[in-house]
């Protein structure tokens, strides 16, 4: 598969492995996959947590990230045509990956001008060549603008593209932040607390100092020689 997709369109095959390889350990082992009807099935909630953790509180690992999302039509459009999956269930699984593509561009707009080799791939089947131009003069442009004119720039592309169905949206989950946050907000006392009979953590009783030797003696008075 790598070899021929590499040869027809162009895709690095480190590009391909990864890729193959996040779709087989993320994708295809969460419980909300269609792999009951079909094994190379997905759902929306499956490509937005594999965003969620390619991207990450602390920015993650955006090179995987775009590398994953762009690559992964085009694996697909290679089991299209060797029959793996059908037209219908390619076309509503290309309906999923585009709001996947457009949050990834909206997440990595400040780094696009970093991967506009991205662009020098053939077009994948699934969208206009009008719209992969369009994307690529952003990516080609993009270095020498400011932060504020690229974030304007790139939502300014997204709004002008056909609005996306509802059902392609992921319901929206809580980050890993936000459920530290909602634990903090239990009734349950907390772990460390002194007053709480449920802590978890054994507080070490403080034990009482050592008196301190208090000599009695007058001043210039000699010790007594040990007999």
């Amino acid at each position: 598969m790598f070899y021929e997709v590499h040869t027809t369109q162009g895709i690095p095959i480190y590009c391909l492995y990864r890729t193959w390889e996040n779709l087989r350990k993320h994708l295809w082992k969460r419980k909300d996959t269609t792999s009951d009807k079909n094994w190379f099935g997905f759902t929306p909630q499956t490509l937005n947590s594999l965003i969620d953790t390619l991207s990450g509180f602390w920015g993650g690992n955006r090179n995987q990230l775009l590398i994953i999302i762009w690559t992964l039509p085009y694996i697909f459009d290679y089991l299209l045509k060797k029959q793996y999956i059908d037209e219908v269930l390619f076309s509503k699984l290309m309906e999923y990956y585009q709001y996947a593509r457009r949050n990834t561009l909206r997440i990595t707009s400040q780094d696009l001008w970093k991967y506009k080799a991205l662009y020098d791939w053939n077009s994948p089947t699934y969208i206009s060549v009008e719209e992969f131009e369009q994307e690529k003069q952003l990516a080609l442009q993009s270095i020498g603008w400011t932060r504020e004119e690229t974030d304007q720039k790139i939502q300014a592309h997204l709004d002008a593209l056909p609005p996306l169905p509802s059902y392609v949206i992921p319901p929206k989950e809580p980050s890993k932040l936000d459920k530290i946050f909602a634990d903090n907000t239990r009734n349950t006392p907390p772990i460390f607390s002194v007053n709480s009979s449920t802590s978890t953590r054994k507080l070490r009783k403080k034990k009482p100092r050592k008196k301190k030797h208090k000599d009695n003696r007058k001043r210039g008075a000699k010790k007594k020689k040990r007999k």
